[in-house]
């Protein structure tokens, strides 16, 4: 099968199972490197998207909204997001709450990941947004941060992906 014949749900499976232990991502922090191999990328993409579909119960078309700076688990969140036949919302942080809060009422997202840089800002808008069910937490948890972390969730990922057209909507994109 060639290449214009896969879509991003089949080249997620074929990477992670090719390339298991090779390193997916990486992100340097005060730490030094931090680094995400393929089946640890794929994992977590499952992980959340089970969670999902399974706790949350989102439907196909539902919308999830990214409030964070780019990072590895971004990646993860946009194929959970796939996975789980959502629509993906990339939301500028460097927006203003009013401007984010215009974007969000206009496409009614169900759940926004967002870093903890940016959680009280989510916090806000949870507030704001009726559409808006639950805030995940990209980083690792924090013991003054309520809402749950990626890390968090049980290790559960054997759920049958969605079936996604290649018409089906994957991004809302706002621009200025």
């Amino acid at each position: 099968m060639g290449l214009s014949r896969k879509n991003v749900l089949m080249l997620l499976q074929e990477r992670t199972e090719k390339y298991a232990d090779k390193v997916a991502l990486g992100m340097k922090n005060q730490y030094g490197w931090r680094e995400f191999t393929y089946r640890g990328i794929g994992l977590m993409s499952r992980k959340l998207a089970h969670y999902l579909m399974n706790e949350l119960n989102v439907q196909k078309g539902d919308r999830l909204a990214i409030l964070s700076e780019s990072k590895p688990e971004y990646g993860a969140c946009v194929f959970a997001s796939v996975i789980s036949g959502m629509i993906t919302v990339p939301l500028d942080v460097k927006l203003t709450k009013y401007e984010l809060k215009s974007i969000l009422s206009d496409c009614e997202p169900t759940v926004i990941m967002v870093s903890r840089s940016h959680i009280e800002m989510a916090e806000f808008l949870k507030q704001e947004i009726p559409s808006i069910k639950e805030v995940i937490l990209m980083d690792e948890p924090c013991c003054n941060i309520k809402e749950k972390s990626i890390y968090q969730l049980p290790d559960n990922y054997d759920d049958k992906w969605k079936v996604r057209s290649s018409k089906s909507t994957a991004f809302i994109i706002y621009t200025s």
